[in-house]
């Protein structure tokens, strides 16, 4: 029998040890590359969807706020308007300090059906310490269509959270020469008065996606703000204060 032997022609070639060791190396640069772009892009459309997040949450809040601004409304005794004080437990008013504006408007929209409510509500935005951390602050806007109580007593009305982690909330009122940071229409110099223009800044924080909800390092948390201007409506039976600044006459400092 011949023993049969294998010789390597000159046509046939193998991989030598460096051409496989640069491959691999070559392939790993690759997938590097690889990952890093695809991780540039999770961590992009993570940060859109974060900003989209704290846009329509600030809107929807701003929303609610400017709407109730141009309904509110104020009566007098000696007026034919459809509010009569002497009859009313709870006086209309409009007033904000430390971070609590209530206002009496008369565009209110029950959301339910059929509801024999008036279209008149006393509204309360103001801010709470969440229960859970003490680190963190909500805007809460509470609705009361009966007019038993005043509405800055607790458990008074309806109350709806509009923001889980608010930053920061700036309102100020014109009052026909400057800003004012306070207003309060039982007293004072705006007794009878409600502004005619009122800026609204929100500040909100944004939770990153690999934080608990009881992170309190609120400096590794990104914010998101906007502001908006809202002209008042006119006001029955009562003088308000005129020459308001248009939007291109003032910025936010």
């Amino acid at each position: 029998m011949h023993s049969m032997s294998y010789k390597k022609t000159q046509n046939e070639k193998g991989f030598t040890l460096l051409e496989v060791i640069l491959a691999v190396a070559l392939l790993s640069i690759i997938g590097v590359m690889v990952i890093n772009i695809l991780t540039d892009q999770i961590k992009m459309r993570n940060e859109l969807n974060q900003k989209n997040t704290g846009y329509h949450i600030v809107s929807s809040a701003l929303e609610h706020i400017s709407q109730d601004l141009q309904g509110a409304y104020l009566s007098s005794n000696d007026s034919s308007g459809s509010l009569n004080l002497i009859y009313r437990t709870v006086i209309p008013i409009f007033s904000y300090k430390d971070n609590n504006l209530i206002l009496f408007i008369q565009n209110f929209q029950s959301l339910t059906r059929n509801s024999s409510e008036s279209n008149q509500a006393n509204i309360r935005y103001h801010v709470i310490q969440d229960p859970k951390n003490i680190n963190k602050q909500k805007l809460v806007r509470i609705v009361d269509t009966d007019f038993v109580s005043p509405i800055d007593k607790d458990d008074i009305g309806i109350s709806n959270v509009l923001i889980d982690d608010l930053e920061s909330i700036n309102i100020e009122f014109w009052d026909g020469i400057q800003f004012r940071k306070e207003w309060d229409s039982t007293t004072g110099d705006t007794q009878g008065l409600i502004p005619k223009l009122v800026k609204v800044k929100i500040g909100i924080y944004l939770p990153k996606p690999d934080q608990t909800e009881l992170d309190e390092n609120k400096e590794k948390k990104d914010t998101f703000k906007l502001e908006t201007m809202v002209y008042l409506n006119s006001t029955f039976g009562k003088k308000q204060p005129t020459n308001a600044p248009s939007s291109q006459e003032y910025q936010w400092q």
